[in-house]
């Protein structure tokens, strides 16, 4: 018995020098962060040695991020930078004005999700398109398809990791709906013609009459989104019309967080309001703001 505990203690001995030859376990990978100014992007631990992070320090980009071996398989076949090899997605700070902008257009997959107390406010980024690249297209291992999917998988969180990550921001949604871009283009362009119109007063033309705080409160109080099927509300309603792009949007006195859109002949599609006070409802705005115009005519 004595004998069989001295071969047990040989082969254990044996095992720990083995192990001691092939090196000691790795610790445990941490995750990786980078800095730009006092903003910090954190990086998984798993996906630290896939991405490429630049943070530049000139321009309004924060923090971009790509893969690493589409910017080198690019690098090999003398693609030019401004493709976008490898891109994942793309962090940038600008102001309230150049937010504007950009929310008077579609933003596609683009959307502005945090806000400083600097006056600054952040748009995350992501390609509309796939920016996988490789030498040989026709046999990529499954383990850089499993890669390419899981990074993908991670960028979609990046934006609400950032916030938790950041104290000096917080999170700030805008909605991009086409009635958004109308609302943002009145608000960048005080000469952008519409008219509002009820059976109360009937059409009411905007020409030489600037009226701001209700386009203000519906841009930041209200989240538009589409519906998810566009059942027109019978009653009354006001009509905000863009007479020069043959465009209106309807609001419902049934249903007070309700819009339709009608763009020339093609079928309306419908939006409805999440208010970020309760007790504020979009008709009651928009009704606000036609008597407004109908006291400025003379009309009441």
């Amino acid at each position: 018995m004595k004998t069989h505990h001295i071969l047990a203690l040989l082969l254990t001995l044996i095992m720990v020098f083995a192990l001691a030859a092939c090196g000691a376990p790795k610790k445990d990978a941490i995750d990786a962060v980078y800095e730009n100014g006092s903003l910090q992007l954190t990086v998984p631990a798993e996906y630290a040695d896939l991405v490429v992070v630049t943070a530049p320090s000139d321009g309004d980009t924060v923090f971009t991020a790509s893969e690493k071996a589409s910017i080198e398989a690019a690098q090999k076949q003398g693609l030019d930078d401004e493709f976008g090899a490898g891109w994942l997605f793309s962090i940038r700070r600008v102001d309230e004005d150049l937010m504007r902008q950009y929310l008077c257009f579609d933003l596609n997959v683009d959307y502005f999700f945090a806000k400083d107390d600097d006056g600054g406010f952040y748009l995350f980024e992501r390609p509309s398109d796939v920016r996988l690249v490789r030498e040989d297209y026709s046999n990529i291992p499954d383990k850089d398809l499993a890669n390419w999917s899981a990074l993908n998988e991670w960028a979609v969180t990046v934006a609400e990791s950032f916030v938790a990550n950041n104290p000096s921001i917080t999170a700030y949604r805008r909605s991009n709906t086409m009635l958004d871009q109308y609302l943002n283009r009145l608000f960048f362009d005080d000469s952008y013609a519409y008219t509002l119109s009820s059976t109360e007063f009937g059409p009411i033309e905007s020409k030489g009459m600037d009226f701001p705080q209700y386009v203000n409160r519906l841009l930041n109080e209200a989240m538009f989104a589409e519906a998810d099927a566009c059942d027109i509300p019978d009653g009354e309603y006001y009509v905000l019309t863009f007479p020069d792009e043959n465009a209106q949007f309807r609001f419902y006195s049934a249903n007070h967080n309700y819009v339709s859109f009608i763009y020339g002949e093609e079928a309306p599609v419908c939006f409805i309001a999440e208010m970020a006070d309760s007790e504020t409802q979009v008709y009651d705005v928009i009704g606000e703001w036609y008597h407004a115009l109908a006291a400025a005519k003379g009309l009441k």
